[in-house]
């Protein structure tokens, strides 16, 4: 039996200060890592001094670039996801050239290898997270989760909201109204299930020839 490669979540050190110190007395929250995460030095220099909603940094990383700019009072998470963090404005005002450093470490990419032979706790940490706290996409009706061609095996909730059904074979079941409505592969609607739990068929007119 091959051995299995432990899942290993991605790490970042605590920020700091290179020498020379700083002329703003502000501050940089520890950085949150995910799975996107990888091994390099990100600098984040200030090109526009100032505070809160004034000041900006540029954030490059030794292996990903240039990967954004950051606002004093604006939590900074760059395109890809590989890190996010807050610059928070002290009483004096930051300057050109201040900047802090940290260092980011890839974890071990999470896949069916190291995943099935562990226990749940530390499979489901692949964004360095525990999940105590509701987990929301960037905005309403934004983003998938899988695909037709990439599916979860099995998904278990305790309660699911849905709006409609789409099946591999072409049916759809959709809500209208306090009604449910069955639609074929054509989309035509073809049953319904009234509020008072009964079915009725929809006929649909033929055309004639």
């Amino acid at each position: 039996m091959a051995t299995q490669t432990t899942f290993v979540d991605p790490t970042t050190t605590v920020p700091t200060d290179p020498a020379p110190a700083n002329t703003g007395n502000g501050t940089i929250s520890t950085p949150v890592v995910s799975s996107a995460t990888l091994t390099e030095n990100f600098t984040v220099t200030c090109q526009i001094g100032g505070g809160t909603g004034v000041a900006q940094f540029s954030v490059v990383g030794s292996v990903s670039g240039n990967i954004g700019t950051a606002i004093a009072g604006t939590e900074f998470i760059d395109a890809n996801k590989k890190v996010r963090f807050t610059i928070t404005a002290g009483g004096t005002p930051f300057a050109v050239g201040d900047d802090f450093a940290f260092n980011t470490t890839a974890g071990t990419p999470l896949n069916k290898t190291n995943f099935d032979g562990h226990a749940a706790p530390m499979c489901a940490k692949a964004d360095n997270n525990n999940y105590t706290a509701d987990q929301l996409p960037n905005a309403d009706d934004a983003v998938k989760l899988g695909s037709v061609s990439k599916r979860w095996s099995e998904i278990n909730v305790v309660t699911s909201n849905v709006g409609d059904l789409n099946f591999l074979n072409g049916w759809t079941i959709t809500e209208d109204g306090d009604d449910l409505l069955f639609l074929n592969p054509k989309r035509r609607p073809v049953l319904r299930l009234n509020v008072r739990g009964r079915f009725m068929s929809i006929k649909t007119k033929r055309r004639k020839r």
